[in-house]
């Protein structure tokens, strides 16, 4: 057994934390409990239940051969490119943005945004149903920052689930502008997974990260 190369521990004042990358799993637990885990990762097994063991090895924190896990994902989407039944979309409704990372690749592009027009909305469906043999249709809504466009990605959305029997979507986004009313709506218009991008811990991300109107 080792300890993967896809956990990462952390923690702040109150609590701890281990979040593994490739089940994209976060774990919260005491003190106690991270003792445990840095036997683990220390290779000091005899110190540890052969339960909490087989826990552990069952939600991949600790692996036989962590280039297992790395050729599984390389296989799958090597697979995902030749699988002419799924078609994968990337739609940036916006290139604005309510933060000004310092090092953002984007700094300097003009500031363009998707019109909410009925025909711009039926050309994309249009270009999704040109593919003949398309049994799924998976999105990602990408920016800028999406959010600023919810009204776009709602009417849109509302169209592929219409259109498409098997639609799924995900969603790359700082986070800043949800709410409960949002991540509702999100999960009814099939957008099952959020990517929240976050640099570090509260100070570090809010340095590297400012408001746009801060």
């Amino acid at each position: 057994m080792n300890w993967s190369l896809y956990n990462y521990l952390f923690n702040n004042q109150e609590n701890y934390y281990l979040y593994n990358s490739y089940t994209n799993n976060l774990i919260q637990f005491d003190s106690e409990f991270n003792e445990v885990l840095l036997n683990c990762k220390n290779h000091e097994f005899d110190k540890v239940s052969t339960d909490i063991l087989d826990t552990l090895e069952k939600e991949k924190i600790l692996v036989d051969n962590d280039e297992d896990i790395y050729n599984n994902i390389k296989l799958k989407r090597t697979i995902s490119r030749f699988n002419s039944n799924i078609l994968a979309l990337t739609i940036a409704p916006t290139t604005a943005c309510n933060f000004r990372c310092i090092y953002c690749y984007e700094t300097g592009i003009e500031c363009k945004t998707i019109s909410k027009s009925t025909d711009f909305v039926e050309d994309i469906i249009k270009f999704a149903k040109s593919f003949p043999y398309i049994e799924h249709l998976f999105v990602t809504w990408y920016g800028g920052e999406p959010l600023l466009k919810f009204d776009f990605i709602e009417s849109l959305s509302i169209r592929f689930k219409k259109e498409f029997a098997q639609y799924s979507a995900n969603m790359i986004t700082n986070g800043y502008l949800l709410n409960e009313n949002i991540i509702l709506k999100l999960k009814d218009l099939h957008i099952n997974m959020l990517q929240i991008t976050i640099d570090g811990m509260q100070s570090t991300h809010n340095k590297r990260r400012p408001h746009a109107f801060n």
